[in-house]
């Protein structure tokens, strides 16, 4: 995670989102992973990549998760770009 959020480089940002792509390889449904693969590919200017990742997020949570808002105004905000 602090690869993807603090890293200093391009090649640390790419360590890190081959991490969580391991990670989902393990467990397809880590919620950290989705979030923030999702976040890499809006970056890089994905938006159907980050909504899918985002999408498959947003359907494991349960109906009360606090997050639940976040990742639809995520959503929402990715159509507007």
């Amino acid at each position: 995670e602090l690869k993807v959020q603090a890293g200093e480089s391009e090649e640390e940002i790419k360590d890190g989102a081959g991490m969580f792509r391991a990670i989902l390889a393990e467990d397809p449904n880590q919620q950290d992973a989705l979030w923030f693969l999702g976040g890499l590919a809006m970056r890089a200017g994905a938006k159907d990549e980050a909504a899918g990742y985002w999408n498959r997020l947003l359907e494991r949570l349960p109906p009360d998760d606090p997050n639940r808002e976040m990742i639809q105004q995520a959503l929402t905000d990715l159509k507007k770009q």
